[in-house]
């Protein structure tokens, strides 16, 4: 059981080392930014590899005989359209380290 000297100087050092307590009930949150930074940049990697192999083979087994222009344009897009899943999971791996105020 702590004092309240104690639970004083425990706020003063909560808040000086960055910790981010709920101030309610002084439970940590539950999913702090570096720890959703990391699943993040673990599920990006995933995603980015998962989604080249499958553009690679969708576009290999289907524009086997298609024109250079065809096949360009197909790869062109399949190379660009990546960017907007994964800017949803950048998005969500930084949406919970801003304060809101």
């Amino acid at each position: 059981m702590r004092t309240a000297r104690g639970q004083k100087a425990f706020a003063a050092i909560s808040l000086c080392s960055g910790s981010s307590y709920n101030k309610v009930n002084g439970h940590p949150p539950i999913m702090v930014p570096s720890f959703r930074k990391f699943i993040g940049m673990i599920l990006l990697v995933i995603f980015v590899v998962v989604y080249a192999l499958t553009a690679m083979v969708i576009g290999d087994m289907t524009m086997q005989h298609s024109s250079t222009l065809v096949r360009f344009v197909y790869f062109g897009i399949a190379g660009l359209i990546w960017v907007i899943p994964a800017g949803a999971i950048i998005w969500w791996m930084e949406k919970g380290g801003k304060n809101r105020t």
